[in-house]
């Protein structure tokens, strides 16, 4: 996830360098999501959408389709 949600280093001209994002920050947003029952653990050391949070993505996004339509 680190490589995944990282960013390219602003340099102006010069060609773009990737960097890394914080270990530390996505940890503790997992942590976060697991302690409000959206996430859940699997496998080896894995994680997946529980039920509750799929029901909460998908409120969420009938939402956004309601107010743009």
């Amino acid at each position: 996830m680190r490589k995944r949600f990282g960013c390219t280093f602003r340099r102006g001209a010069r060609p773009e360098k990737h960097q890394d994002a914080a270990g530390g920050l996505i940890r503790s947003i997992l942590k976060n999501l697991d302690e409000m029952e959206l996430t859940e653990s699997c496998g080896k050391g894995g994680r997946k959408v529980s039920r509750i949070g799929q029901q909460a993505l998908d409120n969420v996004a009938g939402q956004v389709f309601r107010n743009e339509v």
